[in-house]
């Protein structure tokens, strides 16, 4: 039996059972909230459990970011974010931000999802979501294909450090592959066998600044941060 994670605004994971396909992922595109926060996440505040978005939460010290409309705190929402960027959410009103390398300092954001159902031990498993590059700083148009993701039999928790977590995610994007376009939303996807048990997706770049693959056409001392709307 091969078992899928898919999705249509940001991800889904799905089963391929005999007759259909069961989505794994709880609230996928981000929809299911109670309230929206309109300016930018502060270092250690949980923006998702703030918003009451349901399944999702930050798992570390990184102030990861849920932009949406009509926010009831700030004032900041799709299309247009200040200083990161114009994108329409891929579907509905929701969508997701989090700073995949920021220069001159080891700093990485993620995103945390609990699935609807522990996975189960040698299926396997297909992933996707839709990733677009804000060009946070345009001036130095940089990009990278650190793109990842992460399942785990317990939910990751971080607290005091945004700094990159130390695990080996199951599912990479090509080091080859830089997300540079900045208009279109980008499909992510992979395949992997499930040990059995894993009950959690975490999203992000886990690579050490040494490792990251990176395309940054100017560098001085101000620029070259990469933020990726998820």
């Amino acid at each position: 039996m091969k078992k899928f994670i898919n999705s249509t605004v940001f991800i889904l994971v799905w089963a391929q059972i005999t007759f259909g396909q069961e989505n794994l992922i709880t609230n996928g595109s981000f929809e299911n909230i109670d309230s929206c926060y309109g300016d930018p996440a502060g270092l250690g505040f949980d923006v998702f459990q703030w918003s009451g978005c349901v399944g999702w939460s930050c798992p570390t010290y990184g102030s990861s970011d849920l932009w949406c409309a009509d926010p009831v705190f700030g004032s900041q929402s799709p299309p247009l974010i200040p200083s990161f960027g114009y994108q329409y959410p891929k579907t509905g009103e929701a969508m997701g931000g989090i700073f995949v390398f920021v220069q001159h300092e080891e700093y990485r954001e993620y995103i945390q999802n609990e699935l609807v159902e522990p996975l189960q031990n040698d299926i396997y498993y297909h992933f996707s979501m839709y990733i677009s590059n804000s060009f946070y700083d345009e001036t130095f148009s940089s990009s990278t294909s650190c793109m990842q993701v992460y399942f785990s039999e317990f939910a990751i928790y971080q607290p005091l450090s945004y700094l990159p977590v130390p695990v080996t995610p199951q599912i990479k994007n090509s080091p080859s592959n830089f997300y540079t376009d900045t208009l279109n939303w980008i499909l992510f996807e992979g395949t992997f066998k499930a040990n059995g048990g894993e009950k959690y997706v975490t999203i992000g770049c886990f690579e050490n600044d040494t490792s990251i693959p990176l395309s940054i056409e100017v560098t001085d001392t101000t620029g070259g941060d990469i933020y990726f709307f998820i």
